[in-house]
């Protein structure tokens, strides 16, 4: 659910865009890539630290 705005987003879209193209609410295309880029946040700190061991 997230991945798709997301993706949408680094495509070069607006947040307006993206809501029109899934047909959802703005306010969920926002909440929807905070979260995408929170989740992937994670991911990288871990994924670094994994790196560096």
């Amino acid at each position: 659910a997230y991945h798709t705005p997301f993706i949408k987003y680094f495509e070069g879209y607006k947040y307006h865009e993206i809501a029109d193209m899934l047909q959802i609410p703005l306010g969920t295309v926002k909440t929807r890539i905070f979260v995408a880029r929170e989740m992937l946040k994670k991911y990288l700190k871990t994924y670094s630290k994994d790196l560096y061991k």
